[in-house]
């Protein structure tokens, strides 16, 4: 597993934060997720690369890139 760190843009409120963490909740590869509101960052513990952590993000309605 590594860690990807990435900036999250667009998220408002803690329903943006549920959100991101559900689209993630049923992936094998994603162990661990931490969304911080107040700083727009999220920090994913995964096999997955960040390119496809990202997709999956925007996905959701939501900007990022890595840190």
């Amino acid at each position: 597993m590594t860690e990807v760190k990435l900036k999250i843009d667009g998220m408002t409120c803690e329903g943006c934060v549920k959100s991101i963490q559900k689209a993630f909740s049923h992936e094998p590869k994603v162990e661990q997720v931490s969304i911080n509101l107040a700083e727009g960052t999220g920090t994913f513990k995964t096999n997955l690369d960040a390119a496809t952590i990202i997709m999956m993000i925007e996905d959701q309605g939501f900007d990022a890139r890595t840190i």
